[in-house]
């Protein structure tokens, strides 16, 4: 890989983890509309990197435990047939989660 490709590699993994982490913090934990929508706008924007694979079991992991009322809302607002509604299928660890996160960043 040339090292312009791995900067850019390491630069969506890390624009990736701190979006997350300014989501958390800037979107309430309640079920108004607007909350729900930027929770869902993310999520559909993480399906659409390309570059790299996201870690998306790790950051429902973490979405459900720091935001749960949030996640729950968002999960009765999706139909089965969504492409989202899978992603509220995965279970996992947060505190797993965090490990993993920090290793994907620091991966490259």
């Amino acid at each position: 890989m040339t090292n312009e490709v791995q900067i850019s590699l390491a630069q969506t993994k890390k624009a990736i983890v701190t979006n997350l982490y300014h989501l958390i913090k800037s979107v309430p934990d309640d079920t108004d509309r607007t909350s729900v929508v930027r929770l869902l706008t993310y999520l559909n924007g993480l399906l659409r990197i390309k570059i790299v694979t996201p870690p998306t079991a790790e950051i429902m992991a973490l979405i459900k435990a720091q935001k749960p009322t949030l996640y729950n809302a968002a999960r009765r607002a999706l139909f089965p047939s969504s492409h989202l509604y899978m992603l509220f299928q995965i279970d996992m660890d947060p505190k797993l989660a965090v490990e993993r996160l920090s290793r994907y960043v620091e991966e490259l």
